[in-house]
């Protein structure tokens, strides 16, 4: 038996695309065969493969907390326009963690997860804000990831970082003419630009024949 795969997500861009591929076969084989075990029982297996894999089997917005295999509901975003742009370049998960510098403690009333997700109950007319460790050492070491996310900050954008280990950058809009206006002028600067939607499902299986 063979597997193929076809990738849509870019690879090295820290948007979880080989975490998604691996739970999406996972759960596709758990149903072709008719094992019955469900997203409960994949789970093991899921979290064997990658720390991220049990989220997508997840299938909605959740916060993951321990190595990732302890996942809470959560509303997520409720709408708006999402700005991905990625730079001519990738980020080795091993060099981002190597360089990662974990800060102990926050600047007092620095961003907190909590806090984003409940200003995201007031989207788009509550301020925004968020904090990626890796952020500091991927821009100091990649400039282009800092020039994506001067555009989205010039642009207007309601909350924009960096994406996991990198190398891509994400922005929220409210409004689809200023996400689109962003998406043009990264693509104009050299960099990969789309613009998506929130989704409220992480998978769909579909059976073919």
């Amino acid at each position: 038996m063979s597997i193929a795969v076809e990738k849509r997500i870019p690879a090295g861009a820290g948007l979880g695309g080989g975490s998604s591929d691996a739970a999406g076969v996972l759960a596709g084989v758990d149903a072709l065969f008719g094992l019955g075990l469900g997203p409960d029982g994949l789970a093991g297996l899921a979290l064997g493969l990658g720390s991220d894999v049990p989220f997508f089997l997840f299938g909605s917005p959740a916060v993951g907390r321990g190595r990732g295999e302890i996942l809470e509901p959560t509303e997520g975003v409720p709408g708006g326009w999402i700005v991905l742009g990625m730079p001519t370049l990738t980020v080795s998960t091993s060099w981002a963690y190597a360089s990662l510098k974990i800060l102990l403690t926050r600047p007092e009333g620095g961003p907190t997860l909590g806090a984003l997700i409940e200003a995201l109950k007031g989207f788009p007319d509550t301020a925004l804000d968020t904090y990626n460790s890796f952020q500091e050492a991927a821009v100091g070491h990649y400039p282009e990831i800092g020039e994506i996310l001067a555009v989205m900050r010039g642009e207007g954008a309601l909350l924009s970082a960096m994406s996991g280990s990198g190398s891509s950058c994400f922005a929220l809009f409210g409004e689809p003419e200023a996400a689109a206006g962003t998406r043009d002028r990264l693509i104009k600067q050299g960099f990969s630009s789309w613009v998506v939607r929130p989704a409220r499902r992480a998978m769909v299986l579909l059976q073919e024949g």
